[in-house]
């Protein structure tokens, strides 16, 4: 259980970071696009948040401590490198997630809990990739996979 609860600390600061970076972007998009992205992002801060909390639990029901530490945050002033570091985040968050279902051994409530965590970080990871696709940038999407990326 401890590989578990090691990746569900290092979910736990990214989710972390994305609180912020999300919060951050909402303050940052500028013009036209922030009609279009200042909600989304304050609402994927809160997301975050929410994901948060939830594993800290998941940590804590597992024997272990939650981090305080956040994972690298990112900057950007323009509207494409914010959704290209939020989707980077996401793919990494959605990684992570997979390496921690493989890791949880026998505890069929928390491997079906990280199930519905992984696909809430695909769809996320679609969502950003539609917006990115409205700037004409080309993204690689990746399936719903439940296992962990060896």
């Amino acid at each position: 259980m401890d590989k578990a609860i090691e990746f569900l600390n290092k979910a736990l600061s990214i989710e972390y970071s994305a609180v912020i970076q999300y919060c951050q972007h909402s303050a940052l998009v500028q013009g036209t696009d922030r009609a279009v992205y200042e909600e989304f992002f304050n609402e994927s801060s809160e997301e975050a948040r929410g994901h948060a909390k939830l594993v800290s639990d998941w940590i804590v029901s597992l024997g272990g401590v939650p981090t305080i530490e956040a994972a690298n945050i990112k900057q950007a002033t323009s509207v494409v490198d914010m959704l290209q570091q939020d989707l980077e985040t996401e793919m990494e968050a959605l990684d992570t997630y997979r390496s921690a279902h493989a890791a949880v051994a026998d505890n069929e409530p928390i491997k079906f809990m990280l199930e519905e965590q992984i696909v809430q970080e695909q769809k996320d990871v679609w969502e950003i990739e539609k917006f990115l696709s409205m700037h004409k940038i080309e993204v690689k999407s990746k399936n719903i996979n439940l296992a962990a990326n060896d």
